[in-house]
């Protein structure tokens, strides 16, 4: 889920995965750059000129700083 916190003055995300996580994200949004930062892991989403693709960057916080986690393309069939 997507959305704006006007209180708080911010865009958010929140996440439920099938294996049980839930997590809540700040994101911030500059151009075609999307960037979620939640406590344990943050991603990047750069999406093409076209809108047809994604390039999706995870980091993971396993310790005091940032590691990389996995990357990943998403494209739009249709």
């Amino acid at each position: 889920m997507l959305g704006w916190d006007a209180e708080a003055g911010r865009y958010f995300a929140r996440t439920i995965e099938n294996h049980g996580f839930a997590r809540d994200y700040t994101m911030t949004v500059d151009g075609r750059t999307w960037t979620l930062t939640g406590e344990h892991e943050r991603t990047t989403y750069t999406f093409s000129e076209d809108g047809r693709t994604q390039e999706i960057s995870w980091e993971w916080r396993p310790a005091e700083e940032w590691a990389p986690l996995c990357d990943r393309t998403a494209y739009r069939i249709g």
